[in-house]
């Protein structure tokens, strides 16, 4: 065992973790990673969760954040290779405003400056064009709304780019996008408009080659070389499987999720088992059927028949189905009567069956039979079916290529069957491992719930626990109090199980730091209150982002943060500047400096605004103390 230390990030629906090991001087940090759980919390209106709103502002945040590494690894390279110096390209965009379609355009048959090229290139990396993630040669079926609004808007673009046989995107947007007397192109895709376009990312590439390949004629540093590495820049995708960061770094903290899935609960040497698989389709419909009774008419006891257990199984793989109408009807001619509670949820049933209504249709579509393939042993742990091996492969390689090189190996793999599973789109792992599962399934078939069987595994589990770690481990939390609050109980329970498989791992921390989310400590109705707070605060913004765009005669979606800031405390300020006391001058101006003439200061504990080297010592100190000076309250 290792000492220690352990820190905790707890949330309502997560918690960060990480162990580090060593001083400060030489700390390492041993694991890390994330445990996912429901809050159970709705927002007010019963919809989506919070936690689902705010992995879309992450989502954001990272695309963001992506788009500025692209940016910063594309003005090094032009540095290193001499043809123009970082600082130069930063002065060119603080003090041009030149339509960037025009000098791609331009530099497609004659030389740019160095300043241009580079803009040129950050803009292709602002903007790499939309590439089809799931890009198959057969026909787009079973799209969903977002991916028919891409293809339509794909199409829109196409139609017109193919009409007129332009070279490039660039060329085509400053052609028909581009009105007389208009300084840009109006080609954003604006949510009031009713007509969208995307470009494909194949166009983009073919046009920076173009652009590059010309101006290689007067930069000699533009060599092939350094031209295929900024197309790697620019336009490489690393693919889902891989992870973050170089696939050869020694180092690497994170090499995609097939080498971090988690280990079994309850069998530690045995890592979790794929979800969309026949074994998990069948274990989960197990585990929802266990939270109903079954009322034997003829004697009055409560049980079920092992052979109706079965006959439930063999059902559900015949058909690639299991309804709560069909479980009735089987459970009727055994005697059987379904009872269930005022918490049972009828709709759980469908939903437990993932994979097996999905293959069932692909194998069928390709024109193959589907008793060929369930009439095998999918019980079979040291031989797994075809079935199996088709959804394990599925699940793992989320990538079109690598789905497809991996079900080509099949030796029963058709063409039409793998043109059917290149497209599904179905991935995640279960809690616990196939091998937990059979038993599981097994125990079932013999008549024995899954509660049940639940109970006698924990049960055996806690027995084994060796007598020097029982004493470490975290029994479940009884206080009343915090029962009444299930979001809190719910943080607390899964922290502690998180706790428990650490210290049975790693023994004992030194200590454990702590740091929890400010929603634990509030009610249901004070997060209501905060989310409606930041709702009114949203349409408060998107009034100032009109008003801003019609100050200044830009889009809507041209505003940026800034500019809003700006022009709040502009207002709150009565116009003038917080440490002078002086106008602040144009409203207008004020928002469209590039100088940093007017900054916005984060005063303690509230920002204000001022005209920069108004605040004399302000440069060495806080802006709280500049307030306190004799000079400032006179």
């Amino acid at each position: 065992m290792i000492k220690y230390r352990l820190g905790l990030d707890i949330g309502i629906g997560s918690i960060g973790w990480a162990i580090i090991s060593g001083d400060s001087k030489a700390a390492r940090i041993e694991n890390f990673g994330v445990r996912i759980f429901e809050s159970g919390e709705l927002d007010q209106l019963g919809k989506d969760r919070k936690s689902q709103q705010r992995r879309g502002f992450r989502g954001t945040r990272r695309l963001v954040r992506r788009k500025k590494h692209r940016k910063d690894r594309i003005k090094g390279h032009l540095q290193n290779i001499g043809l123009v110096k970082i600082e130069a390209l930063n002065q060119y965009f603080e003090t041009n405003n030149q339509d960037i379609y025009e000098i791609r355009v331009k530099a497609l048959d004659g030389k740019i400056t160095p300043e241009e090229i580079g803009a040129c290139l950050i803009h292709f990396a602002n903007n790499r064009g939309y590439k089809d993630f799931y890009a198959q040669e057969s026909e787009k079926n079973n799209l969903d709304a977002e991916e028919e609004a891409d293809y339509e808007a794909l199409n829109n673009f196409d139609r017109i780019y193919k009409s007129s046989n332009f070279r490039t995107p660039a060329e085509c947007i400053l052609a028909k996008f581009k009105k007389d007397g208009q300084e840009y192109p109006d080609f954003r895709n604006n949510n009031f408009k009713e007509v969208h376009y995307l470009i494909n990312r194949e166009y983009l590439k073919n046009e920076m080659h173009q652009i590059l390949i010309e101006q290689s004629k007067y930069y000699g540093s533009l060599s092939p070389a350094s031209i295929e590495m900024l197309d790697a820049i620019i336009f490489k995708q690393r693919d889902f499987e891989d992870g973050p960061g170089e696939e050869n770094e020694k180092f690497r903290r994170y090499s995609g999720f097939l080498d971090s899935i988690g280990k079994c609960m309850y069998y530690k040497d045995c890592d979790r088992g794929f979800r969309s698989t026949v074994i998990s389709d069948v274990y989960a419909v197990t585990n929802t059927l266990s939270q109903y009774q079954f009322l034997d008419s003829v004697t009055g006891e409560y049980h079920l028949k092992p052979v109706v257990a079965r006959e439930l199984v063999d059902y559900l793989l015949k058909t690639g189905n299991l309804t709560m109408t069909e479980v009735k009807k089987i459970l009727k001619d055994n005697n059987l009567i379904l009872k269930k509670s005022d918490l049972s949820d009828d709709g759980a049933l469908s939903k437990a069956i993932k994979y097996l209504k999905a293959i069932k249709n692909s194998i069928e579509s390709s024109g193959l039979n589907w008793m060929d393939f369930i009439d095998e042993d999918q019980f079979d742990a040291e031989n797994y079916s075809k079935l199996h091996q088709m959804g394990e492969l599925i699940s793992k390689y989320q990538t079109p290529k690598r789905r497809k090189d991996e079900l080509k190996k099949l030796p029963w793999m058709t063409e039409p069957l793998l043109k059917e599973l290149c497209l599904k789109k179905i991935s995640g792992t279960s809690n616990v491992s196939y091998k937990y599962m059979f038993e599981a399934i097994q125990a079932f078939m013999n008549g024995e719930t899954y509660g049940n069987f639940q109970a006698n595994k924990l049960k055996e589990r806690q027995e084994n626990i060796s007598p020097e770690h029982r004493c470490m481990i975290l029994n479940t939390l009884d206080d009343p109090e915090i029962k009444d609050n299930p979001v809190v109980f719910r943080a607390i329970n899964e922290t502690r199980k998180l706790i428990n498989a650490i210290v049975r791992k790693y023994g004992s921390p030194e200590c454990i730091n702590l740091e929890v989310a400010s929603e634990l400590n509030r009610s249901f109705s004070e997060r209501v209150e905060i989310q409606k707070y930041q709702k009114e605060n949203e349409k408060s913004n998107d009034k100032v982002k009109k008003a801003i765009a019609d100050l200044l005669q830009i889009e809507v979606g041209d505003v940026s943060g800034a500019q809003i800031d700006k022009y709040k405390l502009y207002y709150e300020q009565d116009c003038k500047c917080l440490y002078s006391g002086k106008p602040l001058g144009d409203i207008g101006l004020v928002l469209l400096d590039k100088t940093h003439r007017y900054e916005i200061d984060h005063i303690v504990p509230y920002p204000g605004f001022r005209v920069t080297g108004s605040a004399g010592r302000k440069n060495t100190a806080f802006p709280v103390f500049f307030l306190s000076l004799p000079s400032f309250i006179h």
